[in-house]
């Protein structure tokens, strides 16, 4: 082996080893890089965050937020509703409402919260009360645990009188619960703990 070659031996090793060690660091930045926008993706596209709103019959305030939830979100988050006692049929002005929502009526009807307590039910991420005698009972145990709030709204269905006072009295619950379904919609849920999220959606409530 000549002076040249014998020189020329260690700057070939360093350049080998140096490029060696930058294909390494690439290889780690692109895993991470992957990694990074793989988890955006599970968490806004394929995650859907599930929400469960209950009040006694399941037939009038559940089912107005139901709506308003999955029309509002666009997809970020799918509604459900149900009731410890749920009647026959849902309240004829809620329906009203969500044909006048374009939402698909043949979704709705009074069931009970024991259909979301199977281990083959939508796994809920949250579960809202939204009259207060639910809200006293025991509800079931939840599959996956979710995190539970309480907002409670006047009974829109309780009141008497004719067609344009009941009428006005669910636009009021509408007034009302729209910017709080709003507010929750526009949460970081998918990436924010429970304690965060349960004090955030008690802050919605209490704050408007």
């Amino acid at each position: 082996m000549t002076g040249v070659q014998t020189c020329a031996l260690p700057i070939l090793i360093s350049l080998l080893c140096y490029n060696i060690t930058s294909i390494l660091k690439a290889r780690v930045i692109l895993t991470n890089y992957l990694s990074y926008f793989f988890n955006i993706f599970f968490v806004i596209i394929i995650r859907m965050i599930n929400v469960l709103f209950l009040c006694t019959h399941n037939s009038a305030r559940s089912i107005v937020a139901e709506v308003l939830l999955n029309t509002l979100s666009k997809g970020k988050f799918t509604a459900y509703s149900a009731g410890s006692s749920p009647k026959t049929e849902i309240n004829p002005i809620a329906r009203q409402i969500a044909e006048e929502m374009r939402y698909d009526t043949k979704k709705l009807y009074s069931k009970s919260w024991d259909e979301f307590a199977k281990p083959n039910s939508p796994k809920m991420h949250i579960v809202i009360t939204v009259c207060d005698s639910a809200a006293k009972e025991m509800c079931p145990i939840w599959p996956g645990h979710p995190l539970q709030v309480h907002w409670g709204f006047k009974d829109p269905s309780a009141l008497g009188g004719d067609k344009e006072e009941k009428r006005k009295a669910f636009d009021e619950l509408i007034n009302t619960l729209k910017p709080k379904i709003e507010k929750l919609i526009r949460l970081p849920v998918a990436t924010m703990d429970t304690v965060n999220l349960k004090f955030k959606l008690r802050e919605i409530y209490h704050n408007d």
